[in-house]
């Protein structure tokens, strides 16, 4: 890890997110959840249409490239929406 610029900067953005979560009181609490191999297809607008209420996501399956021993990430055609504020 201490080769890769980016895995290191992931691993410290999760650790810092861990410590900041476990020293806020239950009042504060956040949570975090991955969801994997989907993409963002679209924002959709809340009700009045003011602000974002939802991202479209793309559920994505892994293909392998053309390049031996690669996989690329490719639409499979499902949607799901993931509703924010």
């Amino acid at each position: 890890m201490t080769n890769s610029r980016i895995k290191r900067r992931v691993y410290e953005l999760l650790s810092k997110a861990a410590t900041v979560h476990q020293e806020k009181s239950n009042d504060d609490r956040k949570e975090l959840h991955f969801v994997f191999f989907r993409k963002p297809t679209r924002f959709l607008p809340s009700e009045d249409g003011s602000t974002v209420g939802a991202v479209e996501l793309e559920k994505t399956l892994l293909k392998d490239d053309e390049v031996p021993g690669k996989q690329v990430a490719v639409g499979s055609g499902e949607f799901e929406d993931l509703k924010c504020g």
